[in-house]
C-alpha cells in the first residue's frame, strides 16, 4: 500500500491526457482492464468478506487506504440499498464511472455472476451511457442529484465465494495500522459536514 500513487495524482494525470488526445468512457474503459488484485490490500478486505454488503462496508471503511478525494455513504435501510459517493467538488464526477465498472465486475465474479445492480446514478452525463448501460447490465441514471449505486437486497445478501474471517481480521489489523499512521479518520462532525456541502453542492449551491 505505501507504493500506492494517491488518487489526485491520478486524476491530474488522466485530466491532462484527455485535453491531448480524448477518449470516451475513459473511466469506465480503465475500470473495464483493471484486475481484481490491482489493489491489493482493499481488494483482499473487500474479497474477503462474508457478503456483498459486507464488501461494500469495508469498502467505505477502508477507501482511506488509497488517499481517495471522496467517502462511500451506505443506506443500509433502503430497498434497494444505495452506496452514495461523497466526492470532493474539485474531482471529476465522471470518475465514478470507474468505481461502478470495477464493482460490479469484482461482485461478479465473487458471486458466480448472479451480482447485479438495480441501477446506476451518475451527476454527470457520460461521453457514452449506452456503452456503460451494457457493460454494467443495468440502467444508467444521468445528471442525477447524486452518484453511486443502488442494488436489491438480495444482491446485498449474496455470500462471497472467498470469505474468511480469519484472514480478513489480520489484513484489517494491517489497514488500521496503516490508516492510523497516515490520517485523521473522517467521522463524526467531519462526515455530517461534508455530506451537507455535497448535499448543497448537488443543488447546485455553492455558497
Amino acid at each position: 500500500p505505501d507504493l500506492l500513487i494517491p488518487c489526485d495524482v491520478v486524476g491530474a494525470f488522466f485530466r491532462r491526457s484527455q485535453q491531448v488526445r480524448p477518449l470516451k468512457n475513459l473511466w469506465t474503459r480503465l475500470g473495464a482492464v483493471t484486475p481484481l488484485g490491482a489493489l491489493p490490500l482493499l481488494d483482499y478486505l473487500i474479497l474477503t468478506s462474508d457478503t456483498v454488503g459486507q464488501g461494500f462496508e469495508q469498502e467505505a471503511r477502508y477507501f482511506r487506504l488509497l488517499g481517495a478525494p471522496f467517502t462511500l455513504d451506505i443506506q443500509r435501510k433502503e430497498d434497494p440499498v444505495r452506496v452514495v459517493y461523497l466526492v470532493a467538488a474539485w474531482i471529476p464526477p465522471s470518475t465514478v464511472e470507474y468505481s461502478a465498472i470495477l464493482n460490479v465486475q469484482g461482485f461478479r465474479t465473487e458471486t458466480d455472476d448472479r451480482f447485479h445492480f438495480a441501477y446506476v446514478s451518475f451527476t454527470h452525463q457520460p461521453d457514452d451511457a449506452a456503452e456503460i448501460v451494457r457493460l454494467l447490465g443495468c440502467d444508467v441514471r444521468v445528471n442525477a442529484s447524486w452518484a453511486g449505486f443502488a442494488m436489491p437486497r438480495e444482491a446485498w445478501d449474496l455470500p462471497l465465494r472467498r470469505r474468511d474471517p480469519i484472514l480478513r481480521a489480520m489484513l484489517e489489523g494491517q489497514a488500521d495500522a496503516i490508516i492510523a499512521a497516515r490520517m485523521p479518520p473522517l467521522n463524526g462532525l467531519a462526515l455530517d459536514v461534508r455530506r451537507v456541502l455535497m448535499a448543497r453542492l448537488a443543488r447546485g449551491e455553492s455558497d
